[in-house]
């Protein structure tokens, strides 16, 4: 993957639509529609003046005590379906409220949380915006907001001013969704909205000048500390790339714009690609080279190409250990799709990048898959897996530092990587390696050593609400394949897993799934569908299923075990499991799980890089006159991702081709 970098700043612009009013929307009719809400040890009063509002009447929440929350709920306190408002799930829509201090220092907020069939599935947060002018006349906020793919409606959540007394009126929504800009607060002028943060030993400030221009979000990793952190755009959760006028397929610029500000390294971007909730794959964490002495803002550009299947992004600014990164105006350029994979494609390219070599591997019938590491941390694929023989060479047009060879088969035996979890992730410490952990609220899934069915180690998923009816979430996923293993269409598999009960409490659930996912990513057949489990007492109780048969198009699984809690505002909705020993093996036996082979030989190289096609074969040709040519590496199946074939770069002449077969 190329990083391409560029000091232009791309400029979003966004005309608003006729806005429409939420019911009683603009408090004509005093409370009706609204549902009052407080508690804490705070101070509450909600009135409805019929004049002076903008116009005509208004709402007030009163909250002049510090301490506690006052909110409203629409619609009676009830979900508003999608559909009743023209809306629809994966898309971004401007919510907006208009708002005026009458006393104190504090504009209130907005907050919409998610339902399906009625039940909480999850929030936007509570945004509070930057205050317009010094809050004393009627001004218009909005609030960018996507809606996740899978829901159907939504609680609509004004909130109180902290300390203040706050007026609302004409309470509204859009319904011309991806009007907004593309990321959710990308240019961070209203400070650290609709961003997840996480991050250990490090702080998160959100500036309100000294950016590129105005404010800015910055990620405080040292000196003199030196942690690590990221944020999440929208919340942490997946946006849609329909949203993003982008499809599968296309090749497009994600940009952000960067300055250091204390330290010597930049920041980086990690992208995240699903289809609907499930992960099909990730570019890994990209770090640019400097611009510069990185002193000034510049916008740094990451190529990606969208993976087949992709339905929804993950949008993951990262920080840095060992320096204060600013950050700006993250946007997505114009996609452009790729041309189709023949011999004569405009999409092949002359490149130049790093050749190694490998030998060593057990068996020539074994698939070998090229990789490389900015840190030999995540690991990304370069290009399909190669067969026919124990040695080889890749070639990286990217130039990454690391590099590894993994050997795997088909053959049966257990499918998932790491199941016991012994082998940690040195970049995530707290996620075992080849796992993901994943938290929309920052309950992520934490690896322990204090107890375990086996071995040293155990996932802890807990969970546990406080004041406000927000539910958390949190989850362990694999994907076999994305982390180093085979599924064989046709085969018989056994799933099973340990877990030990902790504690559960007010609606709490746990389930697990297991899905089996075709080449591009998409669902095939749900093995095991979303299920209930309780872990043992006191012990370790095992779950399992016997006699999965892989769907005959499937060429991986998802693995997902989940606990949550509903939209319950008591810390008695909580709950803890620890689990060990996920396996999905082969009835037949056998040992399918990939080892790491050697490389040697690291040097200048000079190649072709080209798309590929699923189900298609390819075979790279060198030549010095044009008239023959040798092949140049193994034939290999595509798998829809671009390859690179490459050799010593000496300054020769070279003149390469890429026959494609059926």
């Amino acid at each position: 993957m190329n990083l391409l970098k560029t000091s232009l700043t791309l400029g979003l612009l966004w005309q608003p639509c006729l806005a429409e009013l939420f019911p009683n929307g603009d408090f004509e009719n005093g409370n009706t529609s609204w549902e009052e809400v407080s508690g804490g040890a705070g101070t509450f009063a909600f009135s409805y003046p019929t004049t002076d509002g903008n116009t005509g009447g208004f709402g007030v929440v009163d909250q002049q005590a510090s301490g506690g929350f006052g909110i409203w709920v629409g619609n009676d306190g009830n979900p508003i379906s999608l559909d009743s408002l023209g809306l629809e799930a994966g898309k971004s829509y401007n919510f907006s409220q208009d708002m005026k201090l009458l006393s104190g220092s504090t504009i209130g907020g907005l907050k919409l949380d998610f339902t399906t069939a009625g039940a909480n599935t999850g929030s936007s947060g509570e945004i509070f915006p930057d205050l317009i002018g010094d809050g004393s006349t009627w001004e218009t906020y909005t609030f960018e907001i996507a809606i996740p793919l899978g829901v159907d409606g939504f609680k609509l959540v004004p909130l109180w001013g902290a300390d203040s007394l706050v007026g609302f009126d004409n309470i509204s929504y859009n319904t011309t969704g991806g009007e907004a800009p593309l990321v959710p607060n990308g240019d961070f002028e209203n400070g650290g909205s609709s961003w997840f943060q996480e991050g250990t030993d490090i702080t998160f400030e959100y500036p309100g000048t000294g950016g590129n221009p105005a404010g800015h979000g910055r990620i405080n990793s040292g000196p003199p500390t030196a942690g690590t952190g990221f944020w999440a755009a929208n919340g942490g959760a997946p946006i849609a790339i329909a949203s993003l006028d982008l499809t599968a397929g296309d090749t497009v610029d994600f940009k952000q714009d960067m300055k250091i500000f204390a330290g010597s390294g930049i920041g980086g971007l990690r992208l995240e690609f699903f289809n609907g909730g499930d992960l099909v794959s990730n570019t890994g964490n990209l770090y640019p080279d400097l611009i510069g002495d990185g002193s000034t803002w510049e916008t740094y550009s990451f190529e990606v190409t969208v993976p087949a299947g992709a339905t929804h992004v993950k949008i993951v600014p990262l920080g840095i250990a060992g320096s204060s990164v600013g950050f700006d105006n993250i946007t997505v350029g114009e996609g452009t799709t790729p041309a189709p994979p023949t011999a004569s494609s405009s999409g092949t390219q002359l490149v130049f990048g790093r050749l190694f070599r490998w030998n060593g591997g057990s068996s020539a019938s074994n698939f070998f898959q090229p990789q490389s590491s900015p840190d030999q941390v995540t690991w990304t694929n370069l290009g399909p897996a190669f067969t026919g023989s124990t040695a080889g060479q890749g070639f990286d047009p990217s130039n990454a530092p690391f590099y590894r060879v993994l050997e795997s088969s088909t053959t049966s035996g257990e499918a998932l990587t790491n199941g016991g979890f012994e082998d940690t992730d040195f970049g995530d410490p707290a996620c075992p390696l080849e796992w993901v952990c994943f938290s929309p609220t920052g309950q992520v899934p934490e690896l322990i050593d204090t107890d375990a069915f086996s071995g040293s180690n155990s996932v802890r998923l807990a969970v546990q609400n406080d004041a406000s009816p927000t539910p958390h979430v949190s989850e362990i996923q694999q994907n076999v394949s994305a982390a180093g293993g085979f599924i064989e269409p046709g085969a018989s598999y056994d799933f099973s897993f340990r877990a030990k009960q902790i504690s559960s409490g007010v609606s709490y659930v746990q389930e697990y799934a297991l899905r089996w996912l075709n080449e591009e990513g998409a669902i095939v057949d749900e093995a095991i569908g979303f299920t209930p489990f309780n872990g043992g007492t006191g012990a370790w109780a095992e779950i399992k299923h016997t006699g999965l048969v892989a769907h005959p198009d499937a060429v991986t699984a998802l693995i997902q075990i989940i606990g949550k809690t509903g939209a319950v505002a008591s810390a008695d909705a909580k709950g803890e499991v620890l689990i060990d020993d996920v396996s999905l093996v082969s009835a037949a036996g056998g040992d399918g799980q990939s080892t790491v082979v050697s490389v040697f030989g690291i040097e200048a190289g000079v190649g072709i890089e080209f798309p590929t096609q699923a189900g298609r074969f390819y075979q790279a040709g060198i030549s010095f006159d044009l008239e023959d040519f040798d092949d140049l590496g193994p034939l290999f199946e595509g798998n829809g991702e671009r390859a690179a074939i490459g050799t010593q770069y000496d300054e020769e002449n070279y003149f390469f081709r890429v026959i494609e077969t059926e």
